[in-house]
């Protein structure tokens, strides 16, 4: 199938049930809680999310992704029962996290009820598994994945803020200004980082295998999949993507309780929103892109391409690719008309 065009998009000639897969509703948002909005990679509403099941008694432990109180630079899975302590989830880990991990906590919480934040590739084995052997698990979260990193990724920008994992006290990939970028606070002493401009094309370097080929991306298969909002017009905002009845429902709990600001969002813009992303999950690398990554993945490329030019070029890709006005129209109340 030939990859459409944006023209195409705008005009609604393209496979639906490939770019996005099946859903019910889509939206545009942000936590009204500032705190969570802050900490949040985009608008917060994972956070949000995390701490209203717990709060609201839906489950007794949310799992996700936070980073190791023992190695603060390393992203590990993370059991949370208290809702006071749902911010040590909130942020992306631009990390691939292994699967039998989780597995073993699962296994270890089998008898409580739960919900899980997980990488797109999981939500599958996860849904057979909520069938099959963990009834337990009350909620299938998930979030857009354009690819993941190995954890090499991770020690060569450390590296490149001149710092060793040792000297790391905290460290973000999305830290600052909306849309964030990498921080390192060096024990005792100041905060090194850098834009996330600055270091996406330097993520090919170290792409993991299987994450080249997975066409996974909006969380297929979540109750609700989340993704940053790359609106012009709206900073710092998620898009939500629910993709059955007990996603719909609970961001529509959510919003009956005033725990998320809520817009309307068209299929068409979802898409452009995200299409420097979509065409490579769907359609596979464009041919530029994977000579890029042939040659970066190299040994020699890590040690001698010149970090500033090849940030110059994710800064310059940034402007012409990614971003778009959108209309929005806030929602005061969830019906089942309010669909993409």
């Amino acid at each position: 199938m030939p990859t459409p065009s944006l023209s195409d998009i705008s005009s609604g000639k393209y496979d639906s049930n490939l770019l996005i897969t099946p859903y019910e509703k889509l939206f545009i948002g942000y936590s009204k809680n500032k705190g969570s909005r802050k900490i949040g990679s985009s608008g917060g509403v994972g956070t949000e999310l995390n701490r209203f099941v717990l709060e609201s008694g839906l489950v007794d432990a949310v799992v996700g992704v936070g980073f190791s109180r023992e190695d603060p630079t390393l992203p590990e899975y993370r059991v949370i029962e208290d809702p006071k302590d749902v911010a040590e989830l909130s942020g992306s880990k631009y990390v691939y996290m292994e699967f039998k991990p989780l597995l073993q906590l699962l296994a270890l919480n089998k008898n409580k009820n739960i919900s899980l934040f997980v990488q797109p590739c999981f939500v599958k084995a996860i849904r057979a598994l909520q069938r099959k052997k963990y009834p337990n698990i009350k909620y299938i979260f998930s979030f857009f994945c354009g690819y993941n990193i190995t954890y090499e990724g991770t020690e060569y920008l450390i590296g490149r803020a001149k710092l060793k994992r040792e000297q790391v006290e905290t460290m973000s990939y999305r830290w600052g200004d909306y849309p964030g970028g990498f921080m390192v606070k060096q024990k005792n002493a100041g905060v090194v980082n850098f834009g996330k401009e600055c270091y996406e094309l330097i993520d090919l370097m170290f792409l993991k295998k299987s994450c080249k080929n997975c066409s996974y991306y909006m969380g297929e298969g979540a109750d609700v999949a989340l993704g940053d909002a790359w609106a012009k017009n709206l900073k710092k905002a998620s898009l939500l993507i629910t993709r059955n009845n007990a996603g719909s429902s609970l961001i529509e709990k959510m919003h009956s309780e005033n725990k998320i600001m809520l817009y309307e969002l068209r299929e068409p813009d979802l898409i452009k929103m995200h299409w420097h992303n979509l065409k490579f999950k769907k359609y596979g690398l464009s041919p530029f892109l994977n000579f890029l990554h042939i040659c970066f993945r190299t040994n020699l490329a890590k040690k001698l391409l010149p970090f500033k030019f090849m940030s110059f070029l994710s800064r310059n890709r940034r402007k012409l690719a990614i971003g778009m006005n959108v209309n929005l129209h806030k929602i005061k109340s969830i019906s089942k008309k309010n669909q993409g």
